[in-house]
C-alpha cells in the first residue's frame, strides 16, 4: 500500500524581520548594514541629514546612542558637515557609538540650609542621594 502526500506549488514570500538590539547572532557589521539600509530609503548608497533625522526615533538603537540625540550622532557621522554620509563612513563612524555604554545619570546638587541651636544659619551642598541615605526627603527646586 503506497501513501501519497500532497504538496502545494504555492510559496509564501518570507522576509525575516531583524531586530538591531538583542540579536546576538548578527555580527556588528551586519547590524550596521541593516541599520544603514533602514535609513537609506532611496537605495542610493548614502544617507542625508533629513533621512537620518526622520529615521532616528524609529530605529532600534542602544540607549547610549538614543541619549545623545539625533543632532549629536549626525555630527559624529558627518563631522565635515557635507550633508551626505556614505555607507563606508556610516559603518566606520557608527560602530564605536553602538558599542559605547550609557553614561550614568548625573546627580543634581542642592543647597541645604539648617539653623543651629544658637540661631546661626548653615549652608551645605548635598546631592539628592545624600538625603535618601540620611533618611530625609529633600525637595529639589529648579
Amino acid at each position: 500500500m503506497a501513501t501519497t502526500i500532497g504538496t502545494s506549488n504555492h510559496r509564501a514570500a518570507y522576509k525575516p524581520q531583524v531586530s538591531l538590539s538583542g540579536n546576538s547572532q548578527l555580527s556588528s557589521q551586519q547590524r550596521l548594514n541593516n541599520l544603514f539600509q533602514q535609513i537609506d530609503t532611496t537605495g542610493k548608497g548614502h544617507i542625508t541629514k533629513a533621512q537620518f533625522e526622520q529615521a532616528f526615533n524609529k530605529l532600534s538603537l542602544p540607549a547610549a546612542v538614543k541619549d545623545l540625540g539625533p543632532e549629536v550622532v549626525l555630527n559624529k557621522l558627518d563631522p565635515n558637515g557635507a550633508g551626505i554620509i556614505t555607507k563606508p563612513e556610516f559603518m566606520q563612524r557608527m560602530e564605536p557609538l553602538m558599542n559605547q555604554k550609557a553614561a550614568p545619570a548625573k546627580e543634581e546638587a542642592v543647597e541645604v540650609k539648617s539653623t543651629s541651636e544658637s540661631g546661626q544659619t548653615n549652608t551645605d551642598e548635598m546631592s539628592p542621594l545624600d538625603g535618601f541615605a540620611l533618611g530625609n526627603i529633600i525637595d529639589i527646586k529648579a
